[in-house]
């Protein structure tokens, strides 16, 4: 098999496409149905299946922070389900989660609710719960919330000022996404899932090798503090000869330069105690012996 084919054949082209009907989307294959997402899952399905329900059942509780990037919740917050019961996002396992508040949605933060206490979870209200119905993979649909496309025709819907700007839950409804055959869904999220673990792990494996660079360059560079101690050296035990100016004279003829300030500059050190000469009313003495 030549290369052009084996590429082909890890694109599966479909045989046939037919235009969409969406704008955005352009051609899909000919057998995948675009249809209203109001039709394929329970968009924030109601706490009232909930009723006879213990009130000392402790459930899950998630908060706006325990809710990742492209995935991922942190399950470490329990409530009994009577504290949370009312002015709270409720959910079950197998939910897909989507935040709907603006930045956390433009983000990409949301995430598939699993592992939950007892399959109940409560959380911030800035949620949007997606309930697949039978015939809707749970990955295939957590991918699709996370898309560019959802993200952005999303993030142009928001209603608000500021930073409380939100999606509407009528654009979670009424969004059109073609959807495939429940095989085809399955192998479209394992596709995402190996891609998405690869560039994980070697975005990962970035991280440490700046870490360990990080570290080295540490190393390299020892504070002043802990520099190694010299021992046996004192600066007091070197003695540095000093030249015996006994009976030494300079002739103010032999200077280069004639001016009584500069000769009594050159004549007295700055740390000698002496008070510089004043300056003298001529700005030429001849021979005459300078004082």
């Amino acid at each position: 098999m030549t290369l052009p084919n084996v590429q082909a054949a890890k694109r599966a082209v479909y045989p046939a496409y037919k235009p969409s009907g969406v704008a955005w989307l352009g051609d899909v294959p000919e057998h995948w149905q675009p249809i209203r997402l109001r039709y394929r899952a329970r968009i924030n399905p109601t706490r009232s299946e909930l009723n006879g329900t213990p009130g000392d059942l402790d459930v899950s509780f998630v908060p706006m922070e325990s809710v990742y990037e492209y995935g991922g919740l942190k399950l470490d917050q329990t409530r009994p389900l009577a504290e949370v019961a009312t002015g709270y996002t409720y959910f079950r396992n197998g939910d897909v989660l989507t935040a709907k508040i603006t930045p956390c949605f433009e983000n990409g933060k949301g995430s598939i609710a699993d592992g939950l206490v007892n399959g109940i979870g409560f959380g911030t209200t800035e949620l949007h719960v997606l309930r697949p119905c039978p015939g809707l993979d749970r990955r295939f649909l957590f991918y699709f919330t996370i898309s560019h496309a959802f993200r952005r025709l999303g993030a142009a819907e928001m209603y608000g000022a500021g930073g409380q700007k939100r999606v509407p839950d009528d654009f979670v409804r009424d969004f059109r996404q073609p959807i495939p055959s429940s095989a085809e869904q399955k192998a479209i999220a394992a596709f995402l899932d190996r891609e998405t673990a690869r560039i994980d792990a070697l975005v990962e494996k970035k991280r440490r090798q700046i870490e360990l660079l990080q570290e080295k360059r540490s190393a390299l560079i020892i504070p002043a503090g802990r520099r190694p101690a010299i021992t046996g050296f004192s600066f007091a035990s070197v003695s540095r000869p000093r030249p015996d100016m006994r009976g030494f004279a300079v002739q103010s003829d032999e200077l280069p330069y004639r001016q009584p300030e500069l000769f009594a500059v050159a004549h007295c050190r700055p740390d000698s105690g002496r008070e510089m000469p004043k300056k003298q009313a001529s700005s030429s003495v001849g021979d005459s012996e300078v004082r």
